[in-house]
């Protein structure tokens, strides 16, 4: 799996190109990562999506509204690891790194149906 912060759309194919099985983290003020699964989940797994920010600084309920969304956008298909789009460090709210686990156990089960298209 190959971690980048920040934007590496530069150089998705060079990493593609070179045999990488997985892409994260997904920073959200970086890289879109619905695009990207869109875009290249075909190619590649990718792992985050769990905005770093949302565990610091909102609710245990946006927490689990992010991983339901997360999960309803980015699992139909497979290919997808759902994670923080950081690392889990001292400014997290312990009860929103509670409720993620707990909100990816409630709503992250294969097989899922697939998204509403837009």
């Amino acid at each position: 799996i190959y971690h980048s912060c920040g934007n590496f759309l530069p150089f998705v194919e060079d990493v593609l190109a070179h045999g990488c099985n997985g892409m994260e983290p997904f920073q959200a003020n970086a890289v879109d990562i619905v695009a990207f699964k869109r875009e290249y989940g075909h190619r590649v797994c990718v792992k985050g999506g769990v905005n770093i920010d949302t565990l610091v600084m909102r609710t245990p309920d946006d927490v689990e509204a992010e991983v339901r969304d997360r999960i309803t956008w980015l699992a139909p298909g497979g290919g997808y690891i759902i994670a923080s789009s950081h690392s889990i460090y001292g400014d997290c709210k312990p009860a929103n790194v509670v409720r993620m686990a707990e909100a990816i156990r409630k709503h992250g089960r294969y097989p899922t149906p697939e998204p509403v298209k837009e």
